[in-house]
């Protein structure tokens, strides 16, 4: 099982590189603009923004490692090993269910987080849910999504403009908290 999740991880593309490279960044930016918020005491947005951060240092390492085949395979091994994998399906529906509940519920936080902040954060909301929707649609592993992820224009698959889209976004809103204000004389 393990040599199976270390293939896929062995070899990044420079795409991949690049993805994380940004991750990194946005994530960058996003704990400077909770450093940025919390001088200007404002609790909430200085949440919204360490909140973001963490989330892509996570996907950042999640680009490299692929940790979502690493959790397929262990959960296929436990299917086998204690008998449900006939009913594994019915399991990957609730698994599903529940991961989209608890998204759901998330967004809906983060919005009412964000009700009366700074522009920047309604600006990095809708990246935050764009990346969100990818690593949902890629958990999913829905077939037909797959199709159009992994469809190939000359070497570019779709998959990396949904995702490196969303993550730019939040390193443009980041930025556009930190941008320093002119004052009026």
């Amino acid at each position: 099982m393990i040599s199976e999740w270390l293939s896929t991880i062995a070899h990044p593309v420079l795409a991949d590189w690049v993805t994380v490279g940004l991750y990194l960044l946005a994530a960058s930016l996003s704990a400077r603009a909770a450093g940025y918020a919390a001088l200007r005491r404002q609790t909430r947005e200085r949440l919204f923004w360490r909140i973001a951060a963490v989330l892509l240092v996570i996907s950042a390492a999640n680009e490299l490692l692929d940790l979502q085949t690493l959790l397929t395979l262990i959960g296929r091994v436990s299917a086998r090993a204690n008998g449900w994998y006939t009913v594994r399906r019915e399991v990957q529906y609730a698994f599903l269910l529940a991961l989209a509940g608890a998204g759901l519920l998330a967004a809906l936080a983060m919005l009412r987080l964000i009700m009366r902040a700074h522009p920047a954060l309604k600006l990095a909301y809708p990246g935050l849910l764009l990346v969100a929707l990818f690593v949902f649609l890629r958990a999913a592993s829905i077939h037909h999504v797959d199709r159009i992820f992994t469809r190939i224009s000359p070497g570019f698959r779709w998959a990396w403009l949904a995702e490196m889209s969303g993550v730019l976004i939040i390193t443009a809103a980041a930025a556009l908290y930190c941008r320093p204000t002119r004052s009026k004389r």
